[in-house]
């Protein structure tokens, strides 16, 4: 076994380092793992790295945006509950205070322009219901009434009486089923 050689190195001129062991502490130092060659460029050949904060911050900013503008929207959206007093005291004139009977007994021309003046003020929870409403009180005056209609109103002031009662403390005493 004492047949083994050394390793093949490669000439060198004295004095001179190899150029792969150019800064790298020598191969004799404990610890030291293998060396590789080091490569040696050019300022003009090295290739910057891309900078991806800009990027980070632009989308960050983008969410906070939607977010905000989603936070806005909930906070200052307009579910058309901003006419609701004016809308319940226009409903009790109406009706003298939930009697809705007499109401529609005596009804004429000033009736009909206070109900337009309380559909004006509906909220945006019944004013599908005072259209559906007014477009039968419309049907049954042209003399057309029809079965499904008188449903739609009934149901309609079914919807207006609950959101009378809950949202304005005013019983129309309209039967609920």
């Amino acid at each position: 076994m004492s047949d083994q050689q050394p390793p093949f190195e490669p000439p060198q001129e004295p004095g001179r380092p190899r150029p792969w062991e150019h800064g790298v502490p020598p191969p004799d130092r404990p610890g030291s793992g293998p060396h590789y060659p080091r490569q040696n460029l050019l300022p003009q050949e090295v290739k910057p790295g891309r900078n991806r904060t800009p990027i980070f911050i632009g989308i960050g900013v983008v969410l906070a945006l939607v977010i905000a503008g989603g936070i806005g929207y909930l906070v200052f959206r307009d579910d058309g509950e901003g006419t609701r007093q004016a809308y319940c005291a226009a409903l009790k004139d109406l009706t003298n205070n939930g009697d809705l009977i007499s109401a529609v007994n005596g009804a004429d021309a000033t009736s009909l322009s206070d109900i337009k003046t309380v559909m004006d003020l509906a909220p945006n929870a019944v004013a599908d219901d005072w259209a559906k409403l007014d477009q039968g009180i419309q049907d049954v005056q042209a003399g057309s009434p029809d079965m499904s209609q008188a449903l739609a109103i009934f149901g309609a002031l079914r919807v207006i009486a609950r959101d009378a009662k809950d949202n304005c403390g005013l019983d129309l005493n309209i039967p609920m089923l």
